[in-house]
């Protein structure tokens, strides 16, 4: 199982810990949104809104971290000041199909 950690206001929305059966990122968030109805909602009202993703204390690369192989690892989603992270925050809500 993949353990998430996610931090700040999404996390208080979502939920802060998960553990799921999941392969990459696509479809762990496709999993947070069919198993809470509010991901994509989230997203579209907090457009301003940045995070970081961690794979096992290491941080994600925006350009290519959708299809990443995340199986069994440990994933933290931290809250950012807005910046580099505007493309890893458009590759999630593009990953959605928001």
């Amino acid at each position: 199982m993949t353990e998430i950690s996610i931090e700040g206001k999404l996390g208080h929305e979502l939920g802060s810990t998960w553990k799921l059966k999941v392969r990459n990122f696509v479809e762990l968030f496709n999993a947070i949104e069919a198993n809470t109805n509010k991901l994509r909602k989230y997203l579209d009202r907090h457009r301003k809104e940045y995070w970081a993703i961690f794979v096992d204390n290491e941080r994600v690369d925006a350009s290519s971290f959708l299809h990443a192989n995340i199986k069994n690892k440990k994933i933290k989603i931290i809250p950012i000041l807005a910046g580099a992270a505007a493309t890893l925050a458009a590759a999630i809500v593009g990953a959605m199909g928001v």
